[in-house]
């Protein structure tokens, strides 16, 4: 029997679940406050804080990673794969760490799971990563030469909920021609055939509709007008990815 340790890192929380095969024994939830957090000015820096709070919760409750089979991992911003699962190795932590494709809290995820399987020699995994890239040739077209469309979207959640609704209807995921909503802090609606995502909107940078957290498409002069006001690309991307949509007209994402 295979104990699996299965870890979401998120913004400000910690979740995660432990499995004997395919039974879940005990999952939990660590929140991280503000005042937690502050100390690292990189989200990257998070790893050893994050890594205890986890190995922490595990010898509270009674259990040893040392224990642990098999680490698997959310999947962080890497560069542009197909879906699948993959082996945590050497390069793509060099990439997260480096913040190659942008920083996000799931690369601290990836580096704690290769820092265990170093230590407990078993196999850290990821599937289904944000960056998984399956999209058609027509669909990376944009209206400006030699800018092409980017594929960053919910895609462990779009898989999963379209290999459930295969297995209810009795058929082969690559058999059926799919529409995917994902609706979270951000939006994406992906179309599926023969097993690929072919055409998704950009969730992260700005494609589709606006979400609790998220602006969504704006004009191109808009954008221009935000860079010329604000000018701090930085604050702009939180703004626009963090800040905006139900956040920005309600106070809040809920």
């Amino acid at each position: 029997m295979a104990k699996i340790l299965i870890l979401n890192l998120g913004s400000t929380s910690s979740k995660g679940a432990l499995y004997h095969d395919l039974t879940e024994i005990k999952s939990f939830t660590l929140r991280h406050s503000a005042e937690d957090l502050a100390p690292f000015k990189k989200v990257i820096d998070q790893v050893d804080y994050r890594k205890k709070c986890v190995e922490d919760w595990m010898i509270s409750e009674g259990y040893k990673i040392s224990e642990i089979d098999l680490f698997c991992l959310r999947g962080g911003l890497v560069k542009p794969i197909p879906s699948g699962i993959y082996k945590i190795n050497e390069e793509i932590v060099k990439d997260v760490k480096e913040e190659k494709y942008e920083a996000h809290s799931s690369n601290v995820g990836l580096v704690i799971g290769y820092l265990w399987s170093n230590e407990y020699k078993k196999d850290a995994i990821f599937l289904n990563a944000p960056v998984t890239d399956e999209l058609s040739d027509l669909a990376r077209f944009t209206g400006l030469k030699g800018v092409e469309r980017r594929s960053v979207f919910h895609a462990l959640n779009q898989k999963q909920i379209a290999l459930q609704y295969s297995n209810s209807v009795d058929k082969s995921y690559e058999s059926l021609n799919l529409i995917v909503c994902h609706l979270g802090g951000g939006i994406s609606i992906g179309a599926h055939t023969s097993g690929r995502i072919v055409d998704v909107n950009n969730a992260l940078d700005g494609e589709g509709p606006f979400s609790p957290e998220r602006a969504g498409q704006l004009s191109s002069f808009m954008v221009l007008d935000l860079v010329e006001s604000i000018k701090d690309i930085s604050t702009i991307k939180k703004l626009l990815a963090g800040k905006s949509g139900l956040m920005s007209h309600l106070n809040t994402n809920s």
